[in-house]
């Protein structure tokens, strides 16, 4: 990504309306406090730091899915 690091999408993402309720989640080689910080306020709904526990994402990515598709389907009955 030449012009945009992995905060930078996101908050491009984020910025845009039509994707605002859309689950993000990141996965990087920064464990710092700091930058899960940094993830979480520009909206980002989990985030990892490598190593990884695989259980733990897939666990979690299925989280945010179900919880997305709720929200979809809230949003439909409105």
């Amino acid at each position: 990504m030449p012009r945009l690091d992995g905060y930078g999408v996101l908050e491009e993402i984020k910025e845009r309306a039509e994707f605002e309720h859309l689950p993000i989640a990141m996965l990087t080689s920064r464990s710092n406090e700091k930058h899960r910080k940094i993830a979480m306020n520009l909206g980002a709904s989990a985030y990892f730091s490598k190593p990884y526990n695989e259980q733990e994402l897939l666990q979690k990515l299925a989280e945010l899915l179900v919880s997305s598709h709720q929200a979809q389907a809230r949003k439909l009955n409105t």
